[in-house]
């Protein structure tokens, strides 16, 4: 089965990393992947799921492997593990920062 595993910074209030495996399909981008975790997996994780769905308005902003990115346009490889950050230190819980 074809998978990815996100290892996602959850600050709630404390930093703590939590892994989860969400299946793989031909153009999973990061901002689909968390919504499967929120509705399948973990209805406590906190993103910002509102977006222009076209990489313009940088509400979805976040880092990934360290790297900042726009998640409803960043796709994701099958089989790897990514690590997933708030886009700052302005954190108001798990991914979700000041804008």
């Amino acid at each position: 089965m074809s998978h990815i595993t996100l290892r996602i910074e959850r600050n709630t209030p404390s930093k703590v990393v939590q892994s989860y495996i969400v299946p793989w399909t031909e153009g999973l981008t990061l901002l689909n992947a968390l919504r499967k975790i929120s509705s399948e997996q973990d209805d406590t994780l906190a993103f910002r799921d509102s977006h222009c769905g076209r990489g313009v308005c940088t509400v979805c902003l976040m880092k990934l492997d360290g790297v900042p990115c726009k998640a409803c346009c960043t796709p994701l490889d099958n089989g790897r593990t990514y690590t997933v950050q708030p886009a700052n230190d302005k954190v108001i819980r798990d991914l979700v920062t000041e804008l």
